[in-house]
């Protein structure tokens, strides 16, 4: 056997050791993660200034997606219905005092859902009939 063939395999080896490792950590921690998680997380999606995080974050991923799908697609139907969908999110968080009633963030939700059903419809349709504008003024 060559010397590179055994620093593979020692290699190979102790990368089956730390995979072993961390799947048993793993393993004996995620019982406990899993029963800590949901009231850790409730108390902190509750505090409206973690709300605020999430919306400003989650906008800025939003923003990003649309605009940068927009510049190959050029369909505004899903920039505008994510827009209209965040609105109603952000309405929820700043209307809404009551954490009981959420029908504006789930309407809000639902129609975000359907911008990137249609988001994604209009990449494929680019990606099926290569229409990509690379160049801003070439579109109109």
């Amino acid at each position: 056997m060559a010397k590179s063939e055994t620093l593979v395999n020692s290699k190979k080896i102790k990368l089956h050791e730390g995979l072993g490792l961390a799947c048993a950590v793993h393993c004996l921690s995620m019982p406990i993660i899993l029963a800590v998680t949901p009231g850790t997380l409730a108390q902190l999606i509750s505090h409206p200034l973690a709300e605020s995080i999430l919306l400003i974050v989650s906008g800025f991923f939003l923003a990003y997606t649309f605009a940068k799908d927009f510049r190959s697609h050029r369909h505004l139907v899903p920039m505008l219905v994510a827009t209209l969908g965040f609105s109603l999110m952000i309405l929820h968080h700043v209307i809404e005092h009551d954490h009981e009633q959420i029908w504006l963030s789930l309407a809000g939700a639902s129609v975000l859902l359907l911008a990137f059903f249609l988001n994604w419809r209009s990449r494929k349709h680019c990606a099926a009939c290569q229409c990509t504008i690379t160049d801003p003024q070439s579109a109109v």
